[in-house]
């Protein structure tokens, strides 16, 4: 099951089934898996039992993603994950997201969006658990084109069953620009302003 919004910082592949804490390969007993799409519904769901490792117990791991087309060409989407294939602690999370596309602008442009909330929930971990962002887009080849993009990773997010690179960081992104070509020429003007962020810490 993949789940990569454009706007990311999320766990990008929930793919840590069967995998313990340092990476290698974990037997599976037994599970199941059903992928498939139902009238605008597009549903993936895996759920396995994974044998014990030597620090590990044997575990109930659960994944599932549904999403549905809208509008005309947007989704909007729901991600639950619960267990933790590294550990034996307690993991859920729980997620959405929304992703707009508009591409009936005068001259060809479009217009994309995106934005996304999840929080997880962990014993031990109090508050500070959730991971959400948002962009916005006006791509073109000529003309005027520009982004702007939002993003946090809370201190205690933890997907334990899928990947974060960094946790307890902000990170904003923008930038704007503008591409002419000249009429039977091979020249061209054009101009771009960016402002990016590194991610930092929240505090």
């Amino acid at each position: 099951i993949r789940y990569q919004p454009r706007s990311r910082g999320l766990g990008d592949v929930y793919k840590r089934q069967g995998l313990s804490s340092t990476g290698q390969p974990v037997d599976i007993e037994y599970g199941g898996r059903i992928s498939g799409r139902v009238g605008r519904w597009n549903i993936g769901t895996l759920a396995i039992r994974q044998d014990e490792t030597q620090n590990v117990d044997a575990s109930d791991l659960f994944v599932s993603r549904v999403s549905a087309n809208i509008l005309d060409n947007s989704n909007v989407g729901f991600i639950v994950t619960k267990g933790d294939p590294g550990s034996d602690r307690d993991n859920s999370v729980y997620g959405a997201d929304f992703s707009y596309l508009n591409n009936t602008l005068p001259g060809g442009n479009s217009l994309e969006a995106d934005v996304w909330y999840q929080r997880s929930d962990t014993p031990g971990l109090v508050g500070d658990d959730a991971s959400y962002g948002f962009g916005l887009r006006y791509p073109s080849s000529t003309g005027f084109r520009g982004r702007i993009g939002f993003k946090e990773v809370q201190r205690n997010f933890y997907p334990a069953m899928g990947y974060v690179n960094r946790s307890n960081v902000r990170d904003t992104t923008a930038d704007v620009g503008y591409t002419h070509f000249f009429d039977d020429s091979f020249l061209q003007s054009a101009f771009s302003v960016s402002y990016t962020t590194s991610p930092s810490p929240r505090d």
